[in-house]
């Protein structure tokens, strides 16, 4: 068993040290800089696990995904590594958090990533600026830049970035996460140059749901900004869409409706569980979790059956805490949960 990112992935996000390999770990160590990583007794100690196909406990998330008959991202990139290394051997493929400005305040996120939720609970905003760091890299290794926020559509530095691509000589392809509230007009520019974009835009539930996921995204501004994004799909080959879902407890049950969605838009699907808060995770047995499980297994998308799997699995039940946790995050949005989910 092996693992492509171990070697070609690094991710800078707010932290003292900020750079660590593959952003999907759960709980991996931080290092100062990249010859740190390469020469780490932690990295060969993950590679020799894998060597003896055994599961590092870091990458408990991609283990999962595949345990439920799910592809994970250490399979998708693994499928695209041998296409990768012909571009360039050591190549890198580099996830930055530019910063924590963000116009959305999700319940699975929290005022360290997301400037509108620190403005909410009277907090400063994150000053973090990942460019310095991503400027320590060997840019000339760096054959994918993936633009994380925060949200890049709100960010002024981001948009800075993405007008300054020609500093990376061998780049190919800009991926971008966005929440899908505002279009980001440097898609096209970067579009013209050639280059590949994969425009990841996150989607936790179709109507109600997703405005309760995705606070305050309307549900209505999300539609059109899809159509727009589709519209520009059939001038420009080299753009990817790609809706994806942090399932949760709070959208897990709107999967079904989420699948239907993606196939009348033409945009596919996929998503994996959340791993923060604990509270929402769907695994805990809840009034959530529960009628969400019984609904994704009679359904006869294979995707919904392998997620069923990971639902409700637990013995306790954690209805009380989940109900406490929905409360708080509640009163800092001003809405009740109730008008959304149930």
């Amino acid at each position: 068993m092996q693992c492509a990112r171990l070697d070609h992935f690094l991710k800078i996000e707010p932290g003292n040290k900020p750079l660590f390999r593959c952003c999907h770990m759960i709980d991996p160590p931080r290092f100062d800089s990249l010859n740190e990583i390469e020469n780490s007794t932690w990295l060969k100690s993950v590679k020799d696990r894998f060597a003896n196909n055994e599961w590092p406990t870091e990458c408990t998330r991609c283990k999962e995904s595949e345990d439920a008959g799910l592809e994970s991202v250490r399979m998708i990139d693994n499928k695209n590594h041998l296409a990768l290394k012909t571009i360039k051997e050591d190549y890198l493929k580099v996830d930055v958090v530019v910063n924590t400005i963000c116009n959305a305040a999700c319940p699975i996120c929290s005022e360290e990533v997301s400037s509108k939720i620190a403005k909410l609970k009277g907090l400063p905003t994150n000053s973090f600026d990942g460019l310095k760091f991503l400027d320590e890299l060997p840019l000339e290794r760096i054959i994918q830049l993936d633009v994380l926020g925060g949200e890049p559509g709100s960010s002024k530095r981001t948009k800075k970035l993405l007008g300054e691509l020609d500093k990376f000589h061998n780049l190919q392809t800009v991926h971008l996460s966005t929440n899908g509230l505002a279009k980001i007009p440097e898609v096209k520019k970067i579009l013209e140059t050639n280059r590949k974009v994969d425009l990841v835009i996150s989607m936790d539930g179709v109507e109600s749901v997703f405005e309760y996921c995705r606070f305050p995204i309307k549900w209505k501004k999300f539609e059109e900004n899809l159509q727009h994004y589709r519209s520009l799909q059939k001038n420009y080959s080299n753009l990817s869409l790609l809706l994806w879902c942090s399932i949760s407890a709070l959208c897990v049950g709107n999967i079904p409706k989420m699948l239907q969605f993606s196939r009348d838009i033409g945009i596919p699907l996929n998503g994996a569980p959340i791993f923060y808060p604990r509270e929402l995770w769907i695994s805990n047995k809840n009034f959530l979790t529960l009628p969400a499980k019984e609904l994704l297994l009679n359904d006869n998308n294979e995707f919904s059956k392998n997620i069923a799997r990971l639902i409700a699995t637990e013995e306790k039940d954690n209805s009380e805490e989940l109900a406490s946790f929905l409360s708080k995050s509640d009163k800092i949005r001003n809405i009740d949960y109730k008008d959304y989910i149930i």
